[in-house]
Order: structure tokens, then C-alpha cells, then sequence
């Protein structure tokens, strides 16, 4: 199947106080859950890789445009930021306390040649709570993870050969659902990381930490995979024709990464 050219940054980080005992005589924490960077830092960070780069900088905000700098004193006085958008990009910030992460999402509105992901995601790597990134086709990815037979009813794609399971809810709430757990671009939220596959992976020192992958050596091995470790003791890989590969393949490449979800 032919997929659309956009594409998608994700960018998954540690908590600020990920690990941290509860303060001495405390029954219950309350703290909150802090992202391992700031939304505002995480912003500053982007709209100067963006200037370098030529894109679009200004905001589109309940139809009117921000500047950056207005946006990022929307931000400082809000706390954060959830989606926002350009006439190019759209980026989510999120705080993920259950799963013991936060995440930076980027996403092409439509392609644009000018956006290098790598240049983004570089000024992110040397951050101490960095976990890991990883480029996807936007499209790929989101019916990888569709299991709503509605939805592909909507777009009008047929189902027919897809593996379906009960979604387990009591009559009358039970359908039948399509099961997705199996496919190779699944996204499966983990304590401190997210299972997923990309087109081209950055994984850093707690990547390997929270996964527990014992299959590094394998991977640097694997002639289908470019495997190369950068300065800062992060492992770039890259998967050649991501798109020829037999599905097969891609599921032997994320058990290298993580196991089974």
C-alpha cells in the first residue's frame, strides 16, 4: 500500500522527579508529575531550530496569529501547552504520569521538503532526561492503530482481512473491535518509554535503561539496519526501505527493540 509522504517527530522524555522517594513523614504524594523538560523550554528550543530551518513561526490560535514571542508568553502564563499549530506544523506537549514519561509530537500538516527531522530532534539529544525519538509516517501510523471498524467504514477501507476481537465490555456495549496488538508499527505505551517503530529511531542511555533490550549487538549486526552511535552516547538507527520490508521484518526489528507488548 502507497502511504501519504507526511511524517510525525515524536520525542519521548523522563518526569522531573522521576524515581524520587516521597518526602520524608508524608503518608501520600501529591506532587505533580513534571515533565523532565518545560513546555516553555521545550517551545524555545523548537521556534529557533524553526527560524534556522525557514519555517513558518507564527501561531494559529483560536483564529488569529501569535507571534513565537506572544506564544511563549501565552505559554509561561498558561503553564504549558497541549496542540498547537502553524500553517505548516502541528505540536502536542504532554505529560504522561501513569506511564512515567512526557513527549514532544510533531506533525506535518502537509509535506514540506524543508523539514529535516534530524535537525529538529538534535538539540534534544544532549538533555539528560531524553529517552528517545523516532520518525513515522503520519498515515502508517495512525491506521496501524485504528481499532474502531467505524473508522475504516468512514474513510471507506475495507477490514475484511483484519484479525477482529471482542472489545470486552457487557452487552449491549460489546462489538467487535480490530485487533491491532499485532501490528508491526503498534503504539504501546510503557513505563518510561513508548513501543513503537519509526523510520529513523534515536535512542538514548534511559531507552535502554526502561526497555531492557538486550539485542543491541543484533541490531548493529542486521544488514537491513543502519545502526550508528552518536556523540553523545545516543544510537541513531535508521531502517533501509521501511516500506519494502516484509511486515515479517518489521515485527523481527521491534522484538530486537522490546520483546512482544
Amino acid at each position: 500500500m502507497k502511504w501519504s509522504s507526511e511524517e510525525q517527530l515524536r520525542i519521548i522524555f523522563s518526569l522531573e522527579n522521576d524515581g524520587e522517594p516521597p518526602i520524608a513523614g508524608e503518608l501520600l504524594s501529591f506532587r505533580p508529575r513534571v515533565g523532565g523538560i518545560s513546555p516553555d523550554e521545550a517551545f524555545l528550543i523548537l521556534i529557533k531550530e524553526m527560524s534556522e530551518m525557514g519555517l513558518d513561526d507564527e501561531f494559529l490560535v483560536s483564529g488569529r496569529k501569535l507571534s513565537s514571542s506572544a506564544m511563549l508568553k501565552k505559554i509561561q502564563r498558561d503553564g504549558g501547552w497541549g496542540r498547537i499549530e502553524t500553517e505548516e506544523l502541528e505540536f502536542q506537549y504532554g505529560v504522561v504520569a501513569n506511564f512515567e514519561h512526557s513527549f514532544v509530537l510533531i506533525k506535518e500538516k502537509k509535506h514540506i521538503k524543508k523539514t529535516q527531522w534530524h535537525q529538529l530532534v538534535k538539540p534534544f539529544l544532549g538533555n539528560s532526561h531524553f529517552v528517545q525519538a523516532l520518525v513515522e509516517n503520519s498515515e502508517y501510523s495512525y491506521w496501524q492503530n485504528v481499532s474502531d471498524t467505524m473508522l475504516y467504514d468512514l474513510a471507506g477501507r475495507d477490514y475484511s482481512g483484519l484479525p477482529l476481537k471482542s472489545n470486552g465490555l457487557p452487552p449491549p456495549l460489546d462489538r467487535l473491535e480490530i485487533d491491532v496488538s499485532s501490528n508491526p508499527g503498534h503504539v504501546c505505551l510503557q513505563n518510561g518509554f513508548v513501543e513503537a517503530i519509526g523510520l529513523t529511531m534515536w535512542l538514548g542511555k534511559l531507552f535502554w535503561e526502561h526497555a531492557k533490550s538486550k539485542q543491541q549487538a543484533q541490531l548493529e549486526r542486521s544488514n537491513w539496519i543502519d545502526y550508528a552511535e552518536l556523540d553523545n552516547g545516543v544510537i541513531k538507527i535508521e531502517l533501509k526501505d521501511f516500506f519494502v520490508l516484509e511486515s515479517e521484518k518489521l515485527l523481527e526489528f521491534r522484538a530486537m527493540l522490546y520483546g512482544r507488548c
